[in-house]
């Protein structure tokens, strides 16, 4: 009887740990409307959010870092720090979509007078920073 309790809780465990993660925001890395849409849906854990840089020690989901007006030829600056999961940095706009940003110089073009700079996550650690 002992036995039996005893692989009924180890059953028990296994099952939540396997069933728990950090959120199901991680979903929405490859989800193209939901980048696109106005609003943010996001999990931090440990996040701290300076004038032109994040960190935080798990993120999942689609954050906004600024909205901003802008026409014609624009350059921004990315640098991250990733230790695990994964991360990237876009710049969203009705007239031009979505701008996935590499690390490094980013020399672009935009159509659109409004922007988000935004960084989407699915259970990412790390740092990142940004200038214009």
């Amino acid at each position: 009887m002992k036995k039996l309790g005893i692989l009924c809780t180890l059953f028990v465990m296994s099952f939540m740990l396997t069933a728990c993660n950090f959120s199901e925001h991680g979903e929405l890395f490859d989800n193209d409307e939901k980048m696109l849409a106005t609003g943010d849906t996001y999990s931090f854990l440990g996040m701290v959010e300076r004038n032109d840089s994040i960190e935080f020690n798990r993120f999942s989901g689609i954050y906004t870092l600024r909205s901003f007006d802008h026409d014609g030829e624009l350059t921004i600056v990315v640098s991250t720090d990733i230790s695990s999961g994964r991360f990237k940095v876009i710049i969203v706009s009705d007239l031009d979509g979505i701008i996935e940003l590499q690390e490094g110089t980013n020399q672009l073009i935009l159509q659109d007078n409004r922007a988000r700079l935004r960084v989407v996550g699915d259970d990412a650690k790390g740092s990142m920073s940004y200038s214009f």
